[in-house]
Parts: structure tokens; C-alpha cells; sequence
């Protein structure tokens, strides 16, 4: 998509791969590249991680909208109902989002880093009616 958005608005913005993420952000911390583009926990993480934080800010605009999802056995039913069934109530009785504060918004032991990435507006929608569909649509 950035290649494609770079192409229409004529941004010259040149790809420079990356083997995974820590590679990326080391490129982007010594001046090789100036920007990149990632999931944002993994943004988030790489980022309070970092030697200077503060050096680096992480963009708000997302480039696509990805569901994760729940990988389990394609022909058993039985399973998918029990399995749905436990995450819709850990979303319902606040497990859910218990865990997301403790790991996304405050410090994480060992080390105390804080991620500081607030559940999104479409995480909360989706955390308020629980779907398994991978329609961008149901979580407007």
C-alpha cells in the first residue's frame, strides 16, 4: 500500500527490506532509513525498548485494518464453540481487557517498560460485540 500511495502522490518513497522487526527499527535508529511501517503493539514495544524513546514517534494513521484471529482445526466444530464460547466470556467478565492494561498500558516487569498504547476504537467496538468475522464492516 505505501509503495502504491507513493507511486500516486509521486513520494519517491524507496522499500528497504527488513528480515523482522528489530532490523527495521535498527535501520530507522542509525539514520539508514526514515521511517517504517509495523503493527503497532509491535511499534509500541520496539519503541519503549529503545535506548531514547523519546527520540521516536509512532504515526496514529494505520495502513490497512487487520483482524488477528484464533488459529485452530478447520473440521471440528465442537472445538470452535468451545473455544469461542471461553474468549466471549473472558471479554465479558473484563479478563480481556484487564490484561490488555496490565501489558499494553503499564509498566512490564522485568524491566518496567511501558508500551503506553491504549486500546483502540476499534479493539473496544470489537471487545463490545464479539464477532469471528473477518469483515472490515463489523467492526465499524
Amino acid at each position: 500500500m505505501v509503495v502504491r500511495e507513493s507511486a500516486q502522490d509521486k513520494l519517491d518513497i524507496q522499500v528497504v527490506p527488513a528480515k523482522d522487526t528489530a532490523e527495521a527499527f535498527l535501520l530507522l535508529e542509525t539514520g539508514r532509513v526514515a521511517g517504517s511501517a509495523n503493527d503497532d503493539a509491535l511499534a509500541h514495544a520496539t519503541v519503549a525498548g529503545a535506548k531514547q524513546p523519546k527520540d521516536f514517534k509512532i504515526g496514529t494513521k494505520g495502513l490497512e485494518f487487520a483482524p488477528y484471529g484464533i488459529l485452530e482445526p478447520k473440521d471440528d466444530p465442537a472445538f470452535k464453540a468451545a473455544v469461542d464460547k471461553a474468549v466471549v466470556e473472558l471479554i465479558k467478565d473484563g479478563t480481556v481487557a484487564g490484561l490488555y492494561r496490565k501489558y499494553f498500558e503499564q509498566p512490564i516487569p522485568p524491566k518496567g517498560i511501558n508500551l503506553e498504547l491504549p486500546m483502540s476504537d476499534v479493539l473496544k467496538r470489537a471487545l463490545a460485540n464479539p464477532t469471528d468475522s473477518g469483515d472490515e464492516a463489523a467492526y465499524r
